[in-house]
């Protein structure tokens, strides 16, 4: 015949082996993982919040998924600026890669549309990326938070501004964490 078993008693329950793994797991034990799980929840955020890429020319936005993807974030693409308002409709990004040029919709318009949008959407940092000559004082006018030149020569610049965003925006860069 077995012993009566307390079910308030979790050490009779459990056994004294139980016990001794929980005090074993104590926060000394686990801080050498902290960097580990930083860098999944930032992993996480970068795939909850991904990066808008709005582009008119399909081998731009492939090519800004092929290399977004491969630092870990999530990528969403839009052909022009009404495209990416639609987009918005049903997610909300991290952070907008947009071009100017654009058909349909330009990149200054949907700026403009992007403030007349509930105070989540006009907090989204919007990095400018295009050809325009105008580049310089478009950015400026419509309080771009980075503006980068088409072609891209310095990438990294891109990539570590595109880092500097998701941060303001709260969430941890996945390269900052590891």
């Amino acid at each position: 015949m077995s012993p009566e078993i307390d079910p308030l008693n979790t050490h009779q329950m459990c056994g004294q082996e139980s016990a001794e793994i929980y005090h074993a797991e104590t926060a000394e034990d686990w801080q050498g993982d902290d960097d580990n799980v930083a860098a999944d929840f930032a992993a996480q955020a970068r795939m909850d919040r991904p990066v808008l890429v709005v582009d008119d020319t399909p081998e731009n936005r492939e090519f800004l998924r092929t290399v977004l993807s491969a630092e870990g974030y999530a990528v969403e693409t839009a052909t022009d600026g009404r495209d990416a308002l639609l987009h918005l409709r049903t997610h909300t990004p991290a952070v907008i890669v947009l071009d100017l040029d654009m058909p349909v919709m330009d990149g200054r318009s949907f700026c403009y549309q992007l403030w007349r949008l509930p105070a989540h959407f006009r907090q989204i940092p919007v990095i400018l990326w295009s050809a325009s000559d105008r580049l310089d004082r478009i950015a400026a006018e419509v309080n771009a938070f980075a503006a980068y030149p088409k072609p891209l020569f310095d990438f990294q610049a891109l990539l570590d501004k595109i880092a500097e965003a998701f941060r303001l925006v709260g969430i941890a860069s996945m390269t900052s964490a590891a």
